[in-house]
């Protein structure tokens, strides 16, 4: 496959609405209208090219719950996996785009260190 960027978004997508389609009608945890997700932004090059750099688990995780706005709850029934494991698959895949974005970027997100010595005196 040349480019699996396009076929990252497609397939979240497709998942995403075969598990929508496989709900009984009328079921408890049933989700009201979602907007269009064709018509949204479409992720700039940078950003397809650091999902494709994830794992499975944490892009798929990235993709459903950032981008098409699904609860963790919602993309651990789409992905089968546990709502836990998907926070940890999005915690991780944050660490991790965060990560190459400054290695490919050279811009730190991480929080600044302290100055060693404070600009205040201490009595």
């Amino acid at each position: 496959m040349e480019k699996p960027s396009g076929w990252i978004w497609v397939a979240a997508f497709r998942i995403a609405r075969g598990e929508l389609a496989n709900r009984p009608i009328g079921s408890s945890n049933e989700v009201l209208e979602r907007p269009q997700l064709v018509d949204g932004p479409q992720p700039t090059p940078l950003v397809v090219e650091l999902l494709e750099q994830l794992s499975h688990s944490q892009r798929a995780a990235l993709v459903l719950h950032h981008y098409a706005g699904f609860p963790t709850h919602e993309v651990a029934e789409m992905i089968g996996s546990t709502p836990a494991a998907v926070r940890v698959h999005l915690m991780r895949g944050r660490r991790r785009m965060r990560s190459l974005l400054a290695a490919d970027t050279g811009i730190g997100l991480a929080t600044p260190t302290p100055p060693k010595e404070s600009p205040w005196p201490i009595n």
